[in-house]
């Protein structure tokens, strides 16, 4: 009776005995796949990460860099005439702005299609308010321009911006005190970027 029991157990055994091999082949031709899908997606995650920020940095710091020099005084410095002075720095500003919106359009439109909205709209946000600020480099504002331009600055900055000397910025004559205000303000605003920059890394990436 016994050994009529153990049988049909034996029997089974063996059937999964033989069957086991194609049991972890189908796994593994399954499971093989999905890791390596998984693998590469996470590598691409990175490598796209990595290729955004720093598009993202370099799209930033070129505008402020060149607003502050231009509001410094840097840009076009070596010539004498202020006739020619005036039109090379006009000319520096235009480009500088225009490069600025395209590049910020750009990053964008990359963000748009791998990340939540809410990264976009930092984006946006922030973008904006470096236009405001480069647009204080120049001269030709109206004082009501310029404060408006500064309150909103201020504003978006935050605590990013208290050691900011914010009433400097208003005059248009670029005197110690505004140069002093633009340089604190732009390393403020350059700051402000780095932390949206982490944002963005903080955040999974979609559709790879």
């Amino acid at each position: 009776m016994e050994s009529a029991t153990w049988k049909p157990r034996l029997a089974r055994a063996g059937r999964w005995l033989v069957s086991a091999p194609l049991v972890l082949t189908l796994a593994g031709a399954l499971l093989v796949p999905w890791i390596t899908r998984t693998w590469q997606n996470r590598e691409h995650e990175h490598q796209l990460k990595g290729a955004l920020v720093t598009e993202m940095s370099d799209a930033f710091t070129a505008p402020v860099l060149t607003a502050q020099f231009i509001a410094t005084g840097l840009i076009a410095k070596h010539l004498k005439d202020p006739a020619q002075r005036a039109a090379a720095v006009q000319l520096q500003y235009e480009q500088g702005l225009r490069a600025w919106r395209l590049t910020s359009a750009r990053v964008a439109t990359e963000i748009e299609a791998h990340f939540p909205t809410e990264v976009k709209q930092q984006w946006t946000a922030y973008a904006e308010i470096v236009t405001d600020f480069y647009r204080l480099s120049a001269e030709g504002l109206a004082t009501q321009e310029r404060s408006r331009l500064v309150d909103q600055v201020q504003t978006a900055l935050g605590g990013h911006g208290e050691d900011v000397h914010w009433a400097a910025l208003i005059p248009e004559a670029h005197e110690l005190s505004f140069r002093t205000a633009y340089v604190a303000a732009s390393e403020d605003l350059l700051t402000a970027g780095d932390y949206l920059v982490q944002s963005v890394l903080a955040h999974r990436a979609e559709d790879l």
